[in-house]
């Protein structure tokens, strides 16, 4: 069972960061400790610094450094138009593969 949930914990994490961003500005500890709340879900550091440099490089996100009132300064991430786009096509995706699951969940009483 942990296999499995693994799996679909990763293959989740770029949804649910493309949606937090869609939501306003965040940074990388930030977004970390967001799916930790929403979810209870424990995404390592590491994880999040990765897919985050890896939607920069998309085009998905932008990136500026800014201030902090608790220690060092920040890197703030936007979603950018072409995250937008990416973003809608993966709720798109994810809302029909929820469907077609909900479906072959459903029992005869």
């Amino acid at each position: 069972m942990q296999t499995w949930a693994t799996q679909v914990r990763k293959g989740l994490i770029e949804l649910w960061i493309l949606g937090h961003l869609s939501q306003g500005q965040s940074y990388g500890y930030q977004l970390r400790e967001l799916l930790f709340e929403g979810g209870g879900q424990k995404v390592p550091g590491a994880t999040v610094c990765r897919v985050l440099a890896r939607f920069q490089r998309e085009g998905w996100i932008t990136v500026h450094d800014g201030y902090s009132p608790l220690g060092p300064r920040r890197r703030y991430c936007r979603l950018s138009p072409k995250g937008a786009r990416r973003l809608l096509q993966m709720k798109r995706h994810w809302q029909a593969m929820a469907r077609a699951t909900r479906k072959s969940l459903k029992t005869n009483g």
